[in-house]
């Protein structure tokens, strides 16, 4: 998994260099490390926190992350730098979830 990282951190670079529109103070730098845990290691660690708010506090200590159990998707998120996953697969959002990323100009597929 390793190796596929420093690909797609590779990718990700490279997209920069035709789409500089993709490097912006919004999203920071693709990190060199990758960093593993299990959906249950993160759950330990805050056991009072929802699954959401586990998954941004364990991004905050460790900003490039594959957590085991949750699938592979969040990947596709990261050469777009898309805000939410609804950008890159197509998923039941409700309205009131469609009416806030509007608002920031994230465009959920239907």
């Amino acid at each position: 998994m390793r190796k596929i990282w420093k690909v797609l951190i590779g990718a990700g670079r490279h997209a920069q260099e035709f789409f500089p529109e993709l490097k912006s103070d919004m999203y920071p730098e693709f990190p060199d490390e990758l960093q593993f845990f299990h959906a249950e290691e993160i759950l330990e660690m805050y056991t009072d926190l929802p699954r959401k708010q586990r998954e941004t506090a364990i991004l905050k200590e460790h900003p490039a992350v594959f957590i085991i159990g949750i699938g592979q998707a969040r990947t596709y998120m990261c050469f777009p730098r898309t805000a939410h996953l609804g950008e890159v697969t197509v998923t039941v959002c409700p309205d009131e979830l469609k009416k806030i990323c509007a608002e920031y100009n994230t465009h959920v597929l239907e």
